[in-house]
């Protein structure tokens, strides 16, 4: 496909390999715009990942398609065409949002997925019956796709099945959404190759839990004036559903567009997808809710244990929860784990997507995980409540799943080694007003495991990265090794012993290196925009250590400093620190006014840059806003909002439900809101931060205070691994210099290790540049620059 620059008229646009702050090796697009990842799953010796896709465009519209690429390794991908479009005159002719991939009983991989039709748009049929009516902008249908020939590796064609799975919510539940389905029990998301004689544990365990007590299903919602609560559907794949569940009956237009060969032609109304995914799902009532939180709350004094909340968390909870995800959690020596409540059960997680939180300026959308247990044999229905199942008030959390400014709506798959992966959506957070050809990534495949207590999650890089990395071997080839050690990194040959030094192309390594306070020593010898780096810090006589990313241009939205802090146990990033556009003298220090005070003496007398001011307008989306809020709640004066969504002029539409619902991180908000937070504290002489504390202290074996900390940096896209847990966020550094950053034009990666308040020490570290994960991106002879 062609790049095309996407940007405001006459801006300067760099496209593909050009634009230095574009990330390759996560995964994205070649243009346009992405958000949520969708349905990952391991098919036939395959990773397939799908996601939300405006190939015209880098801000968010209508007509979303499901993006696809594949990888047989988790670290060289493939792109491929859309797998799912909208259907003009169907219940997804206004986008195919978000859902799953599951193999059905049969084995055939089905997705699942929310279609949504704007109710301003005739051609898809009238609105929904007053009891089953959000009164949204726009009405959303739980549609069902399958492979067009499921023998097909690459799954290159689907078929979508021409009866709703789930066609409206249920009665009389004053809803505020219905999305994101999510299969949580019975289907699989990894299905081994025939004959291959890889692991068929997961598919086997699914198919069991299929035949056995029928499939389980998630949608988000929201309960009007109560929070966010996860709707249960179940599934033994009959034939039909109810009248009650919005199934038949229902008013809803299931057309598909008879010119594409990709949808079902039987025309008869009968399902012939051959899985029993795509039929017999009937609401049985929620899973857990926001108001369970409440009433833990109520009931009992916030404790950590009992799932309640403090005031901060609470504000993070939002009205709706969206892309849900509930899966067993592997376990230390694959035996069952603490699920909380102190009771011996199988783990689970349980995370979610609140939407949208408080208070009103925050910058991101927090996502919170929950880790708990769950009665998987219970049944129980619409009618007759019951308890819930995932027991969300005795749960381990809520706690953050990225301590970062822009991750939203993961999604998770097993693979044929057992291991559960997941990806999330990065956000993008440039200036306003920047041009660009492209729009968000997803982040690195993360490896899921449980901790020893049973109480959190332990993220790491799935090791695969390694095989991206241009390594420093004796012979200078600077192929990968396919290594690798405790902590997912490929050995190096020729590694000296501890104690000394060396940089080359490709690698650095260095280790039992003193950092005395203020002292900047560069990791030299790697270069370009993808680096991976791997640090074991130990605590000296300092308060903080970690990594100076500097900025590559004046203006641009840089610097950056990665800080642990070994009294707070707190990791951060804290942006618009000074440059170091000289040599640091060693042994600089500064009186200890806290941790900016330290900073600025240790590199005093050196400009600081920040982040320009904001444009007065810096979406077009927004400037639509104001008008069509307007018009709406005019015509919402005298009835319902259903009534006056169907008043509203069609060309209004849009714009009003995009600034009020569809749009689930507004991008432009978020970002003015990290311009604002910057200039207030470069007016206050101190630095905006990101971070917060780890859940347990950064130590050895023996209780030494030592970190060991692994930062991918991919163009813009900057992943912080410490303690098992992550911080994401953006670093916009430009273009790096031509003739390599010093003045002797040797390699320099523009990245420091520094020390604060203090010295530290450098027990090991190593640092690699990284290989496009794009085949077509990578030049012949070597990695794209």
């Amino acid at each position: 496909m062609e790049e095309h620059a996407l940007g405001p008229p006459g801006a300067k646009v760099p496209v593909g390999r050009d634009d230095p702050d574009r990330p390759q090796v996560h995964l994205a697009p070649k243009q346009g715009w992405l958000n949520d990842p969708n349905g990952p799953i391991w098919y036939k010796g395959r990773y397939h990942l799908f996601y939300q896709h405006v190939p015209q465009g880098c801000e968010w519209q209508w007509g979303l398609v499901w993006g696809h690429a594949v990888s047989t390794d988790l670290a060289h991908w493939r792109h491929l065409p859309p797998a799912l479009a909208p259907t003009p005159g169907g219940p997804d002719a206004d986008g195919c949002w978000s859902g799953c991939c599951t193999v059905s009983a049969e084995g055939v991989p089905t997705i699942l997925y929310t279609g949504v039709r704007l109710r301003s748009n005739r051609a898809c049929g009238p609105p929904p019956p007053p009891s089953q009516d959000l009164g949204l902008l726009f009405i959303e249908s739980q549609l069902a796709a399958v492979p067009a020939d499921p023998e097909d590796e690459l799954l290159l064609r689907w078929r979508k099945v021409e009866q709703p799975a789930v066609a409206l919510p249920p009665p009389g539940l004053n809803l505020m959404g219905f999305r994101d389905p999510f299969v949580y029990l019975g289907g699989s998301s990894a299905a081994a190759a025939a004959g291959t004689g890889e692991q068929q544990a997961p598919q086997s365990a699914a198919r069991h839990q299929a035949l056995q007590h029928g499939y389980r299903m998630l949608l988000g919602s929201g309960v009007r004036g109560s929070g966010g609560a996860l709707l249960a559907y179940g599934s033994r794949g009959g034939t039909g559903g109810s009248a009650g569940d919005g199934n038949v009956g229902n008013g809803i237009s299931s057309a598909t567009s008879s010119s594409s060969s990709d949808d079902c032609a039987c025309g008869d109304g009968s399902d012939c997808s051959g899985s029993s995914l795509a039929r017999g799902w009937r609401y049985e009532g929620q899973v857990c809710s926001a108001a369970d939180l409440a009433e833990a709350a109520q009931a009992s004094s916030a404790t950590e244990a009992s799932g309640a909340l403090s005031g901060a968390a609470a504000d993070e909870l939002g009205e709706v929860w969206e892309c849900p995800l509930l899966v067993r959690l592997p376990t230390p020596g694959g035996g069952a784990g603490d699920g909380g409540g102190g009771s011996r059960r199988q783990p689970w997680l349980l995370a979610v997507s609140p939407y949208p939180v408080k208070p009103p300026h925050s910058p991101s959308n927090p996502v919170l995980y929950w880790i708990g247990g769950m009665d998987e044999g219970a049944t129980r229905h619409a009618r007759q409540p019951q308890p819930a199942w995932f027991d969300v008030r005795g749960a381990w959390g809520p706690y953050r799943l990225d301590q970062g400014d822009l991750l939203y709506a993961p999604n998770v798959c097993s693979d044929a080694q057992g291991r559960l992966l997941l990806w999330a959506w990065l956000q993008e957070r440039r200036s306003p007003g920047a041009a660009a050809a492209y729009a968000g990534c997803l982040t690195l495949p993360r490896v899921l495991t449980l901790s020893p207590d049973g109480r959190r999650l332990v993220q790491q890089p799935a090791p695969e990265l390694a095989l991206l990395r241009r390594c420093c071997g004796t012979g200078g080839g600077g192929d990968p090794f396919t290594g690798s050690t405790e902590n997912g990194a490929a050995p190096c040959d020729g590694v000296p012993p501890s104690g000394a030094s060396f940089s080359g192309r490709g690698g650095w390594y260095a280790g039992g290196v003193e950092l005395a306070e203020g002292q900047l020593l560069p990791i030299e010898g790697v270069a370009g925009r993808r680096l991976d780096i791997e640090l074991t810090l130990r605590r000296g006589s300092g308060e903080a250590a970690g990594l100076l990313i500097q900025s590559h241009e004046a203006g641009s939205q840089g610097n950056a400093l990665i800080t642990y802090d070994w009294g707070r146990n707190a990791l951060d990033v804290v942006f618009g620190v000074p440059a170091p556009q000289a040599a640091v003298p060693a042994g600089a220090s500064s009186q200890s006014d806290g941790m900016e005070s330290q900073l600025s003496g240790a590199l005093s007398g050196v400009a600081r840059w920040h982040l320009p001011a904001p444009a007065a307008a810096s979406s077009p989306r927004k400037r639509g806003r104001g008008a069509a809020a307007a018009v709406f709640e005019a015509a919402a004066a005298p009835g319902s909002p259903a009534k006056a969504a169907v008043a509203v002029p069609a060309e209004v539409v849009p714009e009003l439900h995009l600034a009020e619902l569809a749009e689930p991180l507004p991008e432009a908000a978020a970002v003015e809101a990290a311009v604002a937070e910057e200039a207030a504290a470069a007016a206050a002489g101190t630095f905006r931060r990101l971070g917060g504390p780890l859940a347990a202290p950064a130590t050895d074996g023996s209780g030494r205070a030592q970190l060991r900390l692994r930062a991918v940096l991919d163009g813009s896209a900057l992943e912080v691994f410490a303690g098992g847990e992550v911080l994401s966020t953006r670093v916009y550094r430009g273009a790096p210099p031509a003739d390599g950053g010093s003045p002797a034009g040797a390699a320099c990666s523009g990245v420091f290790l520094a020390a604060l308040g203090g010295a530290a020490v450098l027990e090991s570290g190593e640092a690699w540049e990284l290989r496009s994960c794009w085949a077509e991106d990578e030049p012949e002879g070597g990695a794209a620059a």
